[in-house]
């Protein structure tokens, strides 16, 4: 007898296992970073883990994101790009569904860029005591200190 059951037994698509699995290292991996120890090393810096994480998002995560699209530079770039031949010439944007799609993506990208900009000076706001410390920066705090992926709030 195999050790585990296959999922077809239970009426499931293979694929359920798979996503089982991952789920499950991803709970294990999480519950090990989470019993890790949250001090700083003994490297003799000083630093709270606060301040660790402040330095690292002003010299390193900060000046690595883009800067902000603008909606009308991307839209004049957009009307000279050619598609591929046959599906319209250049100047018409809304004939090339490649053009409208790499817009679209644009925007949605400017929205995520929003979205980590504000969390990250929220961030540090709140290690500078300029804003007060919510949960969910605390969250944010821990989740970068931990090099995560924070939630978003």
């Amino acid at each position: 007898m195999p050790g585990n059951d296959t999922p077809a037994i239970f009426g499931l698509h293979p694929n359920a296992d798979l996503t089982f699995r991952l789920k499950e290292s991803n709970e294990m991996i999480n519950t090990l970073l989470d019993i890790q120890p949250k001090d700083s090393g003994g490297g003799g810096s000083g630093k709270s883990r606060e301040e660790e994480v402040k330095d690292k998002l002003e010299k390193d995560l900060l000046p690595m994101l883009p800067q902000d699209y603008v909606q009308m530079e991307i839209n004049e770039r957009l009307k000279v790009l050619k598609g591929p031949r046959g599906l319209g010439e250049a100047g018409r944007m809304d004939l090339i569904p490649l053009n409208i799609f790499l817009g679209q993506e644009l925007q949605r990208f400017q929205m995520i860029l929003t979205i980590v900009k504000s969390t990250m000076h929220s961030m540090i706001e709140a290690i500078d005591g300029t804003i007060s410390m919510t949960p969910e920066i605390v969250d944010a705090i821990n989740a970068v200190f931990d090099f995560r992926v924070p939630r978003k709030f």
